[in-house]
C-alpha cells in the first residue's frame, strides 16, 4: 500500500516547491515547477540522478546547489511524531 502525502520540499538554497512523498520513510517523492512534475524513487540511483538534474535545468540551478532536499508535511505518524525529514539523494 502507498501513501501519498503532500509536502513542501526545501531546497538546499532555501527555496521551497511543492511536491508529496510516498509513505512515511519518504523512499518516493516528487516535485513541481510550474505544471512539470519530477518523481523520484531512491532504489532508482541512476534515474534519481538524471531527474536530479532536469530538476535542476527546469530552477535554473546545478545539481549540487539544490541538494540536499528537505521535506516538511503537515501530517502525524503513528507515534505522532510530525512527518518531515531529508530526502536520500544519490
Amino acid at each position: 500500500m502507498r501513501i501519498y502525502i503532500r509536502a513542501i520540499i526545501r531546497c538546499s538554497d532555501n527555496r521551497t516547491l511543492d511536491g508529496y512523498v510516498v509513505n512515511v520513510d519518504a523512499y518516493a517523492f516528487g516535485v513541481f515547477v510550474g505544471n512539470t512534475e519530477f518523481a523520484f524513487n531512491t532504489n532508482l540511483k541512476s534515474d534519481c540522478r538524471e531527474e536530479l538534474g532536469r530538476l535542476a535545468i527546469a530552477m535554473d540551478s546545478s545539481p549540487d546547489s539544490i541538494k540536499p532536499l528537505a521535506f516538511s508535511t503537515d501530517f502525524h505518524d503513528a507515534k505522532g511524531f510530525l512527518i518531515a525529514g531529508e530526502l536520500a539523494m544519490p
